[in-house]
């Protein structure tokens, strides 16, 4: 039996996209653990305002959120021999009928911001993908990523490092 996801996707977009090559002498040999990647995330959620859904969407604006995530590879680290940045945004609604007649053991705020930045990775890692290759970066792909017991910020966050 098919089940319907708490969360649906209304649309998704790039708000910045950078690849560049590293200089071959920035360019790791081996990563031996996830935690040498050295990843770095910015990750935010927002109710959407009624005036920012279309009027023929059909969405409640009271469970419809925006939920952006920055991926950018650390500073002065470069990942897979790359030099990126990326940052995607889009728009969730998290669906009522999904809690009809079930108890909520998370708001539909944390639903969203979970299924939120699992979908949005994924999209952040089919671009890196694409322009690595693209590239001549030949199978550099980011590494597969669970979201699912983050929480929503209390207060906006920030990307810490220049770039």
């Amino acid at each position: 039996m098919n089940r319907l996801s708490p969360v649906q996707l209304i649309d998704s977009y790039p708000l910045k996209m950078r690849v560049e090559l590293a200089a071959p002498s920035d360019r790791p040999t081996m990563i031996k653990h996830a935690k040498d990647i050295g990843l770095e995330f910015y990750k935010d959620i927002r109710l959407i305002e009624a005036g920012d859904l279309p009027k023929t969407s059909g969405y409640s604006p009271s469970n419809t959120y925006q939920v952006s995530l920055g991926v950018r590879s650390a500073y002065e680290r470069p990942f897979s021999g790359l030099d990126f940045e990326f940052v995607y945004a889009g728009r969730f609604v998290c669906t009522e009928s999904y809690f009809d007649n079930r108890k909520r053991e998370l708001s539909p705020e944390c639903l969203a911001y979970q299924y939120g930045l699992t979908i949005l990775y994924g999209s952040i890692r089919e671009t890196f993908t694409t322009m690595a290759n693209r590239m001549g970066q030949h199978g550099a792909f980011l590494p597969v990523l669970s979201f699912m017991e983050e929480k929503p910020p209390e207060t906006t966050p920030e990307l810490t490092g220049p770039n």
